[in-house]
């Protein structure tokens, strides 16, 4: 991880670091998140410390909407402010999102994590989608509005993982003749 992030940022390839995945250590052995707050706050500060200068920003964990996490959206609020500014310690200026959200229509969770005080705990919101670039408009416009309503206007979306869901096999047709 240090080698890759060493040569990608030498050569000007900015690079978003991910807080996946949390150690037993920090977390219960039926879930998922770390329940350990001020070992997660460790954990991203010595991160950000140890790659300053090398992560263009931080996302604290993956869809924890979309089954990568079992705990509730206000564990996984407390848990984003604990790394959050974890991060913000061991580097000041490095951007820091949320785990990419992934589901559209928008779900309660998200109402959730922002009812839990979250919206000053991300730079950035991280959103992750499959859907067809049709449905981009209509999304981006759920997302803005729902930011919206949380105080967090103004703060970019950022779509961290995306694909089109477009059609066919990728294989060029040629016309007969």
């Amino acid at each position: 991880y240090g080698t890759n992030a060493k040569l990608l940022s030498e050569r000007g390839v900015k690079v978003l670091g991910m807080y996946h995945h949390a150690p037993e250590w920090v977390r219960r052995k039926d879930g998922k998140l770390p329940v350990d707050l001020f070992g997660t706050y460790s954990f991203a500060k010595k991160a950000a410390e140890t790659f300053r200068g090398q992560m263009t920003a931080w996302e604290f964990w993956n869809e924890p909407d979309g089954g990568f996490a079992s705990e509730s959206a206000w564990d996984f609020a407390a848990a984003q402010k604990a790394a959050y500014l974890g991060f913000k310690a061991g580097a000041p200026s490095v951007k820091v999102m949320q785990g990419g959200f992934c589901l559209h229509p928008l779900i309660p969770y998200y109402q959730t994590f922002f009812d839990n005080d979250a919206a000053g705990y991300f730079d950035i919101l991280s959103f992750h989608t499959y859907r067809p670039v049709a449905n981009y408009p209509v999304m981006v416009r759920d997302i803005r509005d729902m930011l919206a309503r949380n105080g967090a206007a103004g703060k970019p979306l950022w779509f961290t993982e995306s694909g089109t869901d477009s059609e066919g096999n990728g294989e060029w047709a040629r016309s007969p003749g």
